[in-house]
């Protein structure tokens, strides 16, 4: 079972010196996601159904599925980059 990302932790140090580091945590969208899916999963049932034979509605809610699953897909990246003067780290967890 894939699960959505629950903290993003972002640090970026300029310069050597001056450090930023946030915690965004991703976990307060989840209710707000699943209020919006629950208001248009009728609409989009009863799209499919009237369109039964139309490929545009097949097509959207195979996208907005595929859009779905590249953001659970997202859990456990970890960027890093670093050059001479600066450092940027960005984990998704």
């Amino acid at each position: 079972m894939m699960i959505p990302p629950v903290f993003v932790r972002i640090r970026l140090i300029e310069n050597g010196g001056r450090r930023i580091r946030l915690w965004l945590p991703v976990v307060i969208l989840w209710p707000l996601a699943v209020v919006v899916a629950v208001i248009f999963a009728p609409v989009a049932a009863v799209a499919a159904i009237v369109s039964l034979g139309s490929r545009s509605v097949r097509k959207a809610l195979r996208k907005i599925w595929r859009v779905m699953v590249v953001i659970f897909s997202l859990r456990g990246l970890l960027i890093q980059m670093k050059d001479k003067n600066d450092e940027v780290l960005i984990d998704i967890s």
